[in-house]
């Protein structure tokens, strides 16, 4: 056989090959779409919080009242033993939005890829902590929807759905940088503004507040996103934003009133980009 047959015959192969992974991706990204826009997906996501309790080693899936007394110990102390490496992960989340506000498409999938491989981090990290009272304890929904956002930004990573060259916008629609900038501050201490915490909040292991830091750089792309993981991400931040919001209200006093303020980017930003997501 002749060497420009035999080239010829990989070339052709090559192309069949790429012809077809095209076509399963659009397909995928058709049936996402198609599910997406379902009325009980998210019904299904919003009752996994009542069906699927928090588990704690000494007292096993708790269905009762202690059920929240289990969430609160796991989120208080999950992140401590990572908070010595906190300035070095803002620097690196601050590096991936500069570097996709700069290069734009070109660094796009790795910032998909990031933001993915972030949600699966926080997932095992913010959810999972040994406690003094229950023992070992893990907020269980947390391990269903974080992972499965996780899952639909790095598909996004295969099929590219999201265009990330950046287009100056009206004024108006930067409204959503402020609540960004807010929501990756987050001070620990309540009210205290120190410019410090910029670089030591928990924001880069803590959904709720760095959730409105990618959902700001989605609405500025709108409607050129991955929209099923819009969807998806959007419709869960906003359930627990509602909820840490209404537990800020039933905390009595400042800290409680502090604990709702710095939710507000989450349940602003994520009932904003839900809203726009079904719309398209």
């Amino acid at each position: 056989m002749k060497i420009s047959n035999v080239l010829e015959f990989h070339k052709q192969l090559y192309i069949r090959r790429t012809y077809y992974n095209i076509v399963e991706a659009q397909k995928s990204c058709w049936r996402l779409e198609q599910i997406t826009r379902k009325w009980w997906l998210y019904l299904l996501l919003f009752a996994i919080l009542f069906f699927v309790p928090p588990y704690s080693s000494a007292a096993g899936f708790i269905m009762d009242e202690k059920s929240s007394e289990v969430v609160a110990e796991v989120l208080t102390q999950s992140l401590k033993p990572y908070r010595p490496f906190t300035p070095f992960l803002h620097i690196i989340v601050i590096l991936f939005v500069a570097a996709v506000l700069v290069y734009g498409d070109r660094f796009g999938r790795f910032f998909t890829a990031f933001v993915g491989i972030n949600y699966l981090i926080i997932a095992f990290l913010q959810n999972v902590a040994i406690t003094e009272k229950y023992g070992l304890g893990i907020i269980t929904v947390n391990l269903i929807w974080f992972p499965l956002i996780s899952l639909l930004w790095l598909h996004d990573v295969k099929v590219g759905k999201t265009d990330y060259t950046f287009h100056m916008q009206p004024l108006w629609k930067y409204w959503v940088v402020p609540l960004a900038v807010l929501a990756f501050w987050s001070p620990d201490k309540p009210w205290d503004f120190n410019p410090i915490y910029l670089l030591t909040s928990d924001a880069p292991l803590a959904f709720c507040l760095i959730t409105p830091v990618y959902l700001s750089i989605f609405y500025l792309l709108y409607p050129k996103v991955n929209l099923p993981a819009l969807r998806v991400t959007s419709f869960i931040g906003a359930i627990l934003g509602i909820f840490n919001i209404v537990i800020g209200f039933m905390i009595w006093g400042s800290e409680g009133l502090y604990h709702g303020f710095i939710h507000v980017p989450l349940l602003t930003l994520s009932l904003c980009c839900f809203i726009l997501s079904i719309k398209e």
